[in-house]
């Protein structure tokens, strides 16, 4: 009868595990400079920024929660698209297998499966957008003057 007793408290334990962590996942503080696996609703994703072909930050639903979410294999329509949209289990994204990301307007059609998500606080945000930004900081790139090709009459 104790055998019984223990292994049903047991089992109890284990299926409470998971609820245990999706609570925690949205009411815990961020510890400051440690990036922490995140999760984030669909339906609340409200803007991106993409860093590169792979790496984009998600703000959901607000920019005071952003995202740092890595795709597979890497889009170089990533910096062109118009939308977004993420498939995942029960509307939220967690960076599981199965979970995608598709784009509207230039590579609109194809999805690119989602393979990391972290949480970011302000800190990890300004350091992230500062690691990708050119080091120029955007500036157009002008052309060299050459003096072209000779041209035989």
């Amino acid at each position: 009868m104790k055998t019984y007793v223990l292994i049903k408290g047991v089992i109890l334990l284990i299926a409470t595990l998971p609820l245990q962590t999706v609570v925690a996942d949205q009411d815990d503080e961020l510890e400051p400079g440690k990036p922490r696996h995140g999760c984030f609703y669909s339906r609340e994703a409200t803007n991106f920024d993409a860093l590169d072909n792979r790496n984009l930050i998600v703000y959901a639903p607000t920019k005071s929660r952003a995202y740092h979410v890595q795709i597979a294999p890497p889009s170089n329509e990533l910096r062109f698209v118009e939308g977004i949209a993420f498939d995942g289990r029960d509307g939220r994204v967690c960076g599981y297998a199965g979970e995608t990301v598709s784009f509207g307007g230039r590579g609109a059609g194809r999805r690119y499966s989602i393979t990391n998500v972290w949480r970011l606080d302000e800190a990890q945000l300004a350091q992230l957008k500062d690691q990708y930004r050119s080091p120029d900081g955007d500036q157009q790139i002008e052309p060299k003057e050459t003096e072209g090709a000779e041209i035989e009459r």
